[in-house]
């Protein structure tokens, strides 16, 4: 088994409840390539998104999701999942990060760890 390669770039965050960019479209010259995700969504999703424009509000569904992970939560339940191999993204593409709540009235609680490189 080969060693998997970690990206120049790291972040980790909560986005409770908002979008938050992590890469303008303008920063991604010659394309950018996420080398490895973990989602963990408290009591919802958490959304990792990658398109030319940003997303209009966290959950958006018009705006191209690339990685994932949703729980339901119930009390003692954790999820984690990880990006299984690394995602090529084109020029042009910014990318952005976003959690919410399925349970009314809760806070969002996921978070998101990810690194990329930026190709060129």
């Amino acid at each position: 088994m080969e060693a998997a390669k970690i990206g120049k770039h790291f972040r980790a965050l909560y986005p409770n409840g908002s979008v938050v960019q992590l890469v303008a479209p303008s920063e991604n010259t010659d394309g950018l390539c996420i080398r490895y995700a973990n989602a963990a969504a408290g009591n919802g999703y958490v959304n990792l998104y990658a398109s030319p424009k940003a997303p209009s509000s966290p959950g958006d569904i018009d705006t191209r999701i690339v990685f994932c992970s949703n729980n339901p939560g119930r009390a003692g339940e954790q999820s984690q999942v990880f990006l299984p191999y690394p995602l090529l993204i084109p020029a042009g593409h910014g990318i952005w990060a976003s959690s919410g709540s399925f349970q009314a009235g809760a806070a969002p609680t996921g978070g998101l760890g990810l690194s990329w490189d930026l190709l060129g």
